[in-house]
């Protein structure tokens, strides 16, 4: 086994640096052992994760990270064992998406000794913000400057150069003018002007990442996201998204890690419609652990607003893994909000629209991107997720209701869900934060303060009560079977254990109807043991059966 994981990395850095590159890169890395203990299983029904910046939920005056180990200990040790520490290193924009240096914690927050007092209580997941640097870090610094360590580090281009193929996810120009040792360049920059892309084709920057992903992981992350990886190796005369080199070094990384003992579950992060995400789980060779399923958050939402579970069962049918060392992490809010890309070629170009004009109607805001005809098309739509569900004028009991039903969705679906700490206490617009920032993404990224308010404490209880029951039965395995049943009212997804010792059934009402159950789907409560035998309008329940 070990030596086909080397023969693949030897064959893959061919392939991307050629003979030269490959033996200059492998002279250079270090394949001396971690030494962590490898895990028995990658997860299993109780694996759920928790995303948050590391200053999201906390008490003034306290240190961060401190602040937020202490009542992840307090009140979900034991519920949501995995914890996605959103970027925790210092930065200069895009909350932490800027990164200025790769290996320190954001002094504000607190330092390694808080994350390794976390990592005693949850696993952790580290985000690798590698597709660029801050103009701040020293990697900019010195590439400017003309130091030759870092010659080959950024890609800079003419000012003239036709970028026009270059599929684009903002507004701002490519190409960013910087003087340098060398005069005027031009950096390809995909998400701002302080956001230098690295250029993934040198050979350099490829050890200088291997030997970071390695460092995370010594640090004692059980997994790594892999940031707009989607976008890493660019042409100028290509898309420069999800490009198939982008695809092999991929292939080359997870062969390192897994070479010197990482044992760090892969994460990539593209946001991009659904047959390009599905390339993450690796054709000729195994690439990401986990693909994120953002699909699933436009389509919860259109299916409350059109009161239809055709779009959103549709979908989930054509769900599927290449092997059991892969799945979905399925995400209803994340910090960015909702995605739109991913939802192309499953609903039509007026209902993503309609999701956007909903938006803006519930007192959200729509980000766009630079079309190649120069049009715009919206982006991500910027709300919390409660607010997206609750229709103007309607009650509060119904918001609600959608709110938790459209949860227990996100935890019923084969894969790992991930829950935003937003989520966690229904949140609402946070309009003051994005007035006070400038920034549309600000609506969802607002710290909780300690101590709670009567309204989160209770619907932090009630999605507490979500992440215990399914973290108590089998049916609900990472891997376990799953079968979709739907018609246009009611939405159902059948979960089987991997022995099939049992099965729970998800039954949501997508409507404002009252819906009579059939006899065959009548069954008692997960939760609560009571006979269900109808739904209450936008109404949820987990029924649960022994199989003979």
């Amino acid at each position: 086994m070990i030596m086909d994981i080397k023969e693949t990395l030897k064959n893959t850095l061919n392939e991307l640096y050629g003979s030269e590159g490959a033996k200059a890169i492998l002279a250079r890395l270090s394949f001396e052992s971690i030494g962590k203990a490898p895990r028995k299983v990658l997860w299993d029904e109780s694996s759920m994760a928790l995303i948050t910046y590391g200053d999201s939920i906390g008490t003034t005056g306290q240190v961060p990270l401190v602040s937020l180990t202490s009542f992840l200990q307090r009140e979900l040790e034991g519920t949501l064992p995995w914890v996605h520490l959103l970027p925790f290193f210092p930065f200069t924009s895009d909350d932490g998406f800027s990164v200025s240096d790769y290996r320190k914690v954001r002094p504000d927050l607190g330092s390694w000794r808080e994350i390794e007092s976390m990592k005693d209580s949850f696993s952790l997941f580290f985000d690798a913000v590698i597709n660029h640097t801050s103009i701040s870090h020293s990697w900019f610094v010195g590439w400017k400057k003309g130091d030759p360590a870092y010659e080959h580090f950024y890609l800079s281009y003419p000012k003239e150069i036709d970028v026009s193929a270059v599929t684009r996810p903002r507004t701002h120009p490519l190409l960013t003018p910087f003087e340098t040792s060398k005069g005027e360049k031009w950096v390809w920059t995909t998400f701002s002007e302080d956001q230098a892309d690295l250029d993934f084709s040198s050979s350099e920057v490829f050890v200088a990442l291997a030997e970071l992903l390695r460092f995370y992981a010594e640090k004692g992350a059980t997994g790594i996201r892999l940031d707009a990886i989607g976008h890493g190796w660019k042409d100028p005369e290509r898309s420069s998204l999800n490009l198939p080199e982008a695809h092999r070094w991929i292939v080359a990384m997870r062969s390192y890690l897994e070479l010197v003992g990482a044992d760090v579950i892969l994460l990539s992060e593209t946001n991009v419609p659904q047959a390009e995400n599905l390339l993450y789980f690796g054709d000729r060779e195994p690439e990401a652990h986990l693909i994120y399923n953002f699909a699933l958050s436009g389509l919860v939402a259109h299916g409350f607003l059109t009161e239809s579970a055709k779009a959103l069962g549709d979908y989930l049918q054509t769900l599927s893994v290449p092997r059991e060392d892969t799945g979905y992490f399925h995400v209803l809010a994340t910090h960015d909000g909702i995605g739109v890309r991913p939802l192309i070629g499953i609903l039509s170009k007026e209902e993503i629209e309609q999701l956007a004009e909903a938006t803006i109607a519930r007192g959200g805001a729509v980000n766009f991107k630079i079309n190649a005809d120069d049009s715009r098309s919206p982006y991500e739509l910027n709300i919390t997720y409660y607010s997206i569900l609750k229709a103007p004028q309607e009650s509060e009991e119904w918001t609600a209701r959608k709110f938790r039903s459209a949860h227990m969705i996100l935890l019923s679906l084969a894969g790992i869900p991930g829950i935003y700490y937003h989520s966690l206490f229904a949140s609402e617009n946070q309009l003051d934060e994005k007035e006070r920032t400038g920034m549309n993404r600000s609506i969802n990224r607002k710290a909780i303060a300690l101590p709670l308010t009567k309204r989160e404490e209770r619907w932090m209880g009630e999605m507490k009560e979500l992440f215990y029951a399914r973290s108590q039965n089998a049916a609900f395995h990472p891997n376990g079977k799953q079968e979709i049943f739907c018609s246009d009212s009611l939405f159902q997804i059948k979960r089987t254990a991997l022995d099939g010792s049992g099965s729970v059934s998800c039954l949501i009402n997508m409507t404002h109807v009252e819906i009579e159950l059939e006899a065959r789907a009548v069954g008692l409560d997960l939760i609560t043991g009571d006979r269900v035998d109808r739904l209450q309008p936008f109404e949820g329940r987990w029924i649960s059966r022994r199989e003979k």
